[in-house]
């Protein structure tokens, strides 16, 4: 027959068995959260922000394409996020034609942003852009088209739902230069590094077209010319109004 002594050790055993059941029990739960938190969430937030990239380029990229031919109003809705307008610099050619360089930019509230500047459409990370959609450049025998929508207006909008925004056609004017040099003027390093960019992947794209490209700072020149000659620049700049509100 078992003493009490023996009964209270076994009662001791089997609660402290309990009680180091319980808190591996809590342990492995633990570290299942642990895991959730450190590769699930991210995952899961990740996707989400990609799905909200997509949906904003896909927005900026309709807004491109109706600025290359359409003359009325579009709503369109971005998702939440900031969106603001800003002023990139100036194009200008050395027989006084010039026109401002605005940029729209979305950003939903990380180190990523998106913006259209001269007809383009650009991504940001980290403070390092690259064009996602190339603005346009036109050659046609010894002419060189550069379209410049220019969006005016007051466009500064935070939310945590999604973003109206209205684009409606204001003025539309087509210069015509008796010059072959185009500068730009950028406010920001980013920006001279697009044009740049923009520059480089035109003149790779026309074997009858040669670009000469010169920079300083945030200044970069580009001297179009052919084998057969002369060539004129058109500056086709269209100005657009944006509005963040149900009406332009």
């Amino acid at each position: 027959m078992a003493s009490v002594f023996d009964k209270t050790a076994l009662k001791n055993d089997s609660a402290t068995s309990s009680a180091v059941a319980f808190i591996m029990i809590l342990a492995v739960l633990a570290v299942c959260a642990g895991v959730w938190a450190l590769l699930v969430v991210p995952e899961e937030i990740r996707m989400k922000d990609e799905g909200n990239f997509e949906a904003a380029v896909s927005v900026l990229s309709d807004i491109v394409l109706m600025s290359d031919g359409t003359d009325y109003s579009v709503y369109f809705a971005l998702p939440a996020g900031t969106l603001w307008l800003a002023n990139c610099g100036e194009v200008y050619t050395n027989n006084g034609e010039s026109a401002p360089i605005t940029t729209l930019i979305y950003s939903p509230g990380k180190e990523t942003s998106f913006g259209i500047m001269a007809g383009g459409v650009w991504r940001m990370d980290s403070g390092n852009a690259a064009w996602i959609l190339y603005p346009k450049i036109s050659h046609d025998s010894d002419t060189v088209r550069f379209q410049l929508p220019v969006f005016l207006g007051d466009a500064a909008y935070g939310s945590s739902k999604p973003i109206p925004l209205g684009v409606g056609i204001e003025e539309n004017s087509m210069h015509t230069i008796s010059s072959n040099k185009l500068t730009v003027s950028a406010n920001e390093e980013w920006a001279a590094n697009l044009f740049v960019t923009l520059f480089q992947e035109t003149a790779f794209s026309y074997d009858t077209l040669d670009i000469e490209i010169s920079r300083n700072r945030n200044r970069v020149t580009a001297e179009f010319s052919t084998k057969e000659g002369d060539i004129c620049l058109e500056l086709d700049e269209k100005r657009y109004k944006i509005c963040t509100e149900d009406k332009i």
